[in-house]
């Protein structure tokens, strides 16, 4: 018994199924890497976001202690507080002003507080004030001037050593893929 002849074209399916394959694998690479980068900048919303928060509670917390000392009649400690605040590496200085807006202590930086936040992109400084108050009634003002780099140095470090692992075993994933190929070939 004869068997019925049918056209096939083997060669054109295989070339279409290798483009299509070509294709698919092109387009997920882009995915992949459109999906890394987002979540990089993610990252950085998160880390900013972090920043923030800390910030606003170191501040928050040094407001009341100057206007437990503002309260008390010791303006001199104050002093001692701005002092204090300035040694820690994460900030770049701290002020601390009446009512007025007349400083009453400074430790940090020596430079206006306007040259500093005219360079604050720049320097990645971040300015954060906060009111001093004591039973209600408004007593002055706390700046402190955050340096970001130093802030988020630690992480950023560990972040960038992450990504340059997650690119490597991305090349290592597609020369494995590219090996598995040459061996399945026929």
């Amino acid at each position: 018994m004869m068997k019925k002849a049918t056209p096939t074209f083997p060669g054109r399916r295989r070339r279409w199924l290798r483009l299509v394959a070509l294709a698919l694998a092109l387009s997920l690479l882009g995915v992949l890497l459109w999906r890394w980068q987002n979540l990089a900048q993610a990252g950085l919303q998160v880390e900013r976001q972090q920043i923030s928060v800390m910030a606003r509670a170191l501040t928050s917390q040094a407001a009341y202690a100057a206007g437990q000392l503002m309260s008390n009649g010791e303006d001199k400690a104050l002093q001692g507080l701005a002092d204090r605040l300035a040694k820690e590496p994460q900030l770049l200085d701290a002020a601390i002003y009446d009512a007025t807006g007349s400083v009453l202590a400074r430790s940090g930086s020596d430079k206006p507080v306007l040259s500093l936040l005219e360079k604050a992109d720049e320097n990645r400084l971040i300015p954060y004030v906060s009111e001093i108050q004591s039973a209600g009634q408004v007593l002055g003002y706390l700046r402190i001037t955050l340096t970001e780099d130093e802030v988020v140095h630690d992480a950023r470090t560990y972040r960038k050593q992450v990504g340059e692992s997650l690119r490597l075993m991305l090349l290592m994933a597609i020369l494995m893929g590219f090996l598995l190929a040459l061996v399945v070939r026929r």
